[in-house]
Parts: C-alpha cells; structure tokens; sequence
C-alpha cells in the first residue's frame, strides 16, 4: 500500500472512532460536580466493600428525597452521589471496624461517583447501554472531573440490568423501604 492510501485509512479509522467515541460518551459533562452532598443532601446507604476495602456512602439531594415515592421511578432531578473513602487497616492490613462491626473510614475521599436523572437526557445512547433518563459522571474529591471521566460506558452497562430498580443500586430499594407510595414515611 502507498503511504496516502495507509493515511487515508487511518485517518478515516480515527475519526470513525472519534464517531463512535463520541456517541457512546455523550453525557458525562451534562453533570455537575454537587458541591453540597455532604451537608445538604439526605445520606441514604453506607456499604462496606470488603473486596475493596472500602466504604461507599451514597447521598441523594433532599428535592428527590422528598418527592420520591415507593413504587414509582425516582423523580426527573434526581443526583445520587456515591463516595468512595478508604478504610482503615490494621497491621494485619485487613480493615479496622467499629463496635458496631462496620468499617472505620479514612479521611481522604478516594472520588465521588455521581449519577443524575434529567428529562430528556439519554436519547443519544444506543438502546443497549441507555439507563432511562440518568446519565453518569466521575468526580475526584476536589470536584475536578476524573481523567476516566469520558468512559461511563462501564458504569451503563452495570447499571443496565437495574431498570426495575430505575437503574439504581441503592436508591429505589431505599425508597421503596421506607417510603409510601405517596412519598410519605413509613
């Protein structure tokens, strides 16, 4: 092959992947960094992650806490917000728990896994990676966007199979616990 036919083709395999890069990454920087997650917003889960060694702690913004409703799908404005803190080890290297046998976090914010529900959002992802309305950002603790950012294909696809639970881990089983279905307490 000459050399202009091998440019021709790589340049055209470059920007067909920049087409496909494009498409499947559409929303990560629709989302904003929730600057007051841990003051303001309802704490809803903390999960210990033995196979990481780690503590999750999810919060959703009080506005969804308050209009969500068991049964029904999270409402359009929805932020859930998943922080990742490390655990304390001992000098076993194992994690250090307290009384109550959960773990004892560190103080460093290893990142924060947002997740975001808006009306509309979604349309341009292909029916086998889109989650309904939400769309997935990844954050490092001081709110600048993680380098990986770009790829929240990851995150789609594991969340994929949650469409019963409007593609959530958490949230919806929380809400349906200890919600009525017109919001209220239970």
């Amino acid at each position: 092959m000459t050399r202009k036919l091998l440019l021709a083709l790589g340049g055209a395999a470059v920007l067909a992947g920049a087409a496909a890069i494009g498409h499947a990454f559409a929303g990560p920087e629709k989302v904003e960094f929730p600057t007051n997650y841990k003051a303001g917003w309802v704490r809803i889960a903390t999960i210990d992650r033995y196979d990481q060694k780690a503590i999750r702690t999810v919060y959703m913004n009080p506005e969804a806490w308050q209009a969500a409703a068991a049964g029904q799908a999270l409402p359009d404005g929805t932020y859930l917000a998943l922080e990742l803190r490390p655990a304390k080890l001992g000098a076993d290297g194992m994690p250090l728990k307290d009384p109550n046998g959960r773990f004892i976090a560190e103080d460093k914010v290893n990142g924060l896994f947002v997740q975001q529900k808006k009306k509309g959002w979604g349309a341009e992802y292909t029916d086998n990676i889109r989650n309904g309305e939400w769309e997935f950002a990844v954050f490092n603790a001081d709110g600048t966007r993680h380098q990986a950012n770009a790829n929240v294909t990851g995150c789609m696809n594991c969340h994929k199979p949650r469409a019963a639970d409007d593609y959530t881990f958490v949230a919806a089983h929380i809400v349906n616990t200890l919600k009525t279905t017109d919001g209220k307490a239970k």
